[in-house]
């Protein structure tokens, strides 16, 4: 026999190692989170384009998750665990191959594109041990977002560039991609070195009792024959039901967050995209990691009972979502864009003053003219020159002659016009940590509420089925459809050969109000289903875990 003091170091071991992959797998799947609207900006994808790439992650779950409920018990579990992270780490390279195979990444820059400053021509048209455990699970995502802060400062072609344009931009330019694929290849090295150790872990430990052998007699024809009886079974339990329906509210705003909260900080308040992800990774998730505590604390201390876990949760949900409702207003409306929601003061077509400019239609390299509107690019202000920075050679410094501007000077400014509403961005960060952190007191009351609501024997089996829910109600679909909406947002979008490449502009205050309202909207139908669990909680026979461990569940 194995002594206790070696067993308990192999245990030890096990937990350190498994805390190590699943900080690596969090830091990858987080990463590439904070990295999603660089790669919409870098090959011109659409928000709902991003986030179907984002919600393709769930597809593999929710199609080998009953596969992996019947094979954990029957296969050499650590390398079994150790191939799945090896396969994340491929998975990882394999994102990274369309920047190798893909060319430099162009942006119009009158440096190296004269079409993008009027050339006049005559009679030419414009053509985003468990306490190690938990530790991990906090700083996975934290980390993740702190890498896609630091990529993102460095730009993307930093492999390639021998010219230096990269210089003529700066974090805060809308043209400005940074290098997405560098925490890629990071979290792949991450991914193969916390794999490995796996593969020399034994098949079980000496801990583990037999009737884990006793369930492997089970052919995977037998269980997949099981399966629909029990997931019946299980979803006929109307608490179980019910719970679940409310977590998959809850997860939905998490992956609208999650996937674009980067991308409406850079929008709505002038935020570079590292900058944004610095603040997410930085004030937000820790926020979150300390109400999951909190609650976690506040559910050991007090002992929550199953008639008082409902109305807790409804209290603290109902808070947080109250204090999403200031949100709706902390912003500013559209900045005047030519041609866009400007169309000068004589209601005229301002495409008349660069007619003769031959402006490709894909332009895009904002310039701010002296008339405090924006246009498109310069040579959508019939700017016909320019001068260089001197301390930059790289950077312009203003355009002239520019003819579609009126006024004295008729000049423009590189670059977008100024946000007014950059100063709100701390505070509107600030209120949606402090939302977060109100909310994620109820989750792991609610997470307990599941676990006692079925039978012990069929405890595994509904946390599988319970995550497979979420999946498949939440996770898949949420991000495509938060994406959906900041689309219909949409009001200037970028042309290649006549059809839509990728969003250019934002109506703010629609962009604000859809991508807020579907959050708010999940949080209260979460809110309605919890009522109706605490309703029907008050008229069951409770059953708690400690009287009734054999059970361990409600009965109508």
């Amino acid at each position: 026999m194995r002594k206790p003091g070696r067993l308990r170091c192999s245990v030890k071991l096990f937990v350190l190692c498994h805390g190590l992959l699943q900080l690596s797998q969090l830091l990858y799947t987080t990463y590439f989170k904070s990295i999603i609207s660089t790669i919409e900006r870098r090959y011109g994808l659409s928000s709902y384009s991003s986030g179907s790439i984002s919600s393709l992650n769930e597809v593999s779950n929710c199609i080998l998750i009953v596969f992996v409920s019947y094979l954990g018990n029957r296969v050499h579990r650590p390398r079994f665990i150790g191939l799945g992270g090896l396969l994340m780490a491929v998975s990882a390279i394999i994102l990274t191959l369309p920047h190798f195979l893909s060319e430099s990444y162009d942006f119009d820059s009158v440096l190296h594109n004269r079409h993008d400053i009027c050339v006049l021509q005559a009679n030419n048209s414009s053509a985003a041990d468990s306490s190690i455990l938990y530790a991990v699970s906090v700083f996975g995502p934290v980390m993740g977002y702190l890498l896609g802060s630091f990529a993102l400062q460095i730009y993307v072609d930093v492999d390639r560039i021998s010219l230096g344009k990269e210089q003529g931009l700066s974090l805060g330019d809308p043209r400005w991609v940074g290098a997405w694929w560098m925490g890629l290849l990071i979290a792949t090295g991450c991914l193969v070195l916390t794999s490995v150790p796996y593969f020399f872990f034994p098949r079980r430990m000496p801990s583990e009792s037999k009737v884990d052998l006793r369930k492997a007699d089970i052919s995977l024809f037998e269980f997949l024959k099981m399966f629909p009886r029990m997931l019946v079974n299980l979803l006929l339990n109307p608490f179980f039901l019910l719970l679940i329906l409310a977590q998959c509210c809850f997860s939905s705003v998490i992956a609208g967050l999650s996937t674009f909260l980067s991308k409406f900080l850079e929008r709505q308040y002038a935020a570079s995209i590292s900058y944004a992800s610095l603040l997410v990774g930085a004030v937000n998730l820790p926020s979150v990691a300390v109400g999951m505590l909190a609650g976690g604390i506040i559910m050991k201390k007090v002992g929550l009972s199953m008639k008082v876990i409902p109305r807790f949760s409804v209290v603290m949900l109902t808070f947080s979502t109250l204090l999403c409702i200031p949100l709706f207003f902390m912003g500013c409306p559209t900045q005047k864009i030519s041609e866009v929601n400007d169309r000068g003061s004589s209601g005229i077509s301002l495409s008349i003053c660069y007619q003769n400019c031959s402006c490709p239609a894909s332009a895009f390299n904002p310039v701010c003219g002296s008339d405090g509107v924006e246009y498109i690019s310069p040579c959508h202000a019939g700017c016909t020159n320019f001068t260089r920075d001197p301390n930059n050679t790289h950077k312009i410094q203003v355009y002239t002659n520019c003819r579609c501007i009126p006024g004295g000077q008729s000049q423009a400014q590189s670059g977008p016009c100024g946000n007014s509403c950059s100063h709100l961005l701390v505070p509107v960060i600030l209120v949606i940590s402090l939302a977060s952190f109100i909310a994620c007191f109820s989750h792991n009351p609610i997470y307990m509420m599941v676990l006692r609501c079925v039978p012990s024997e069929e405890k595994s089996f509904a946390i599988g089925i319970q995550f497979l829910l979420m999946r498949m109600l939440a996770w898949l679909p949420a991000p495509a459809l938060f994406g959906v909406a900041i689309d219909s947002s949409c009001i200037k979008w970028k042309l290649v050969c006549g059809k839509k490449f990728s969003c250019s502009y934002y109506d703010n205050g629609l962009f604000r109000s859809w991508y807020w309202g579907l959050q708010v909207g999940f949080k209260t139908l979460g809110i309605a289903i919890l009522m109706l669990v605490g309703w029907k909680v008050q008229r069951t026979k409770e059953y708690s875990l400690e009287d009734k461990k054999s059970e361990g569940l409600l009965r109508p």
